[in-house]
């Protein structure tokens, strides 16, 4: 099976849904994202962890996983890491998977997210009102308010 009729046909067949929702109510406890360090419950795919049993897979076959891990696996997949493992390293720091994929790694500037995290709790708490909340230039004038 292509992977083109893979993702257009047999993820949209009836027997795929039914093995989902099938899934899903004989796993209730299970349904959140088994990447390790997520365990995300929003909208969520089952990835398959071997492609042998397509059209008759088994609850052991599949794992739920959430739709940002679930790219960052077959990406992992397409750099030669197996299935069984690959949803596994999607939960790699950022850093270990701009590696793994083969991305470029930028240093992030020190204290760049404090700063964007102290902004954030002062604009919440009203403290004190950010650059971007004043209104520009362009528009005091427009309203004909002196300088």
């Amino acid at each position: 099976m292509s992977n083109d009729h893979y993702q257009r046909v047999y993820l949209r067949s009836k027997h795929w849904l039914a093995f989902r929702a099938g899934w899903k109510k004989r796993h209730p406890d299970e349904w959140f994202c088994h990447t390790p360090g997520c365990g995300s419950s929003g909208p969520l795919n089952l990835h398959h962890l071997t492609y042998k049993r397509i059209g008759r897979e088994r609850d052991y076959d599949v794992t739920p996983v959430c739709r940002y891990h679930h790219r960052i696996a077959h990406e992992l997949q397409k750099k030669g890491v197996s299935l069984e493992t690959c949803h596994i390293k999607a939960g790699l720091s950022d850093h270990d998977l701009a590696v793994a994929l083969g991305r470029p790694v930028r240093p992030r500037r020190k204290g760049q997210r404090n700063k964007k995290r102290k902004a954030m709790k002062q604009r919440v708490s009203g403290r004190q009102p950010l650059a971007q909340d004043k209104k520009p230039y362009n528009e005091v004038r427009r309203f004909g308010a002196e300088m």
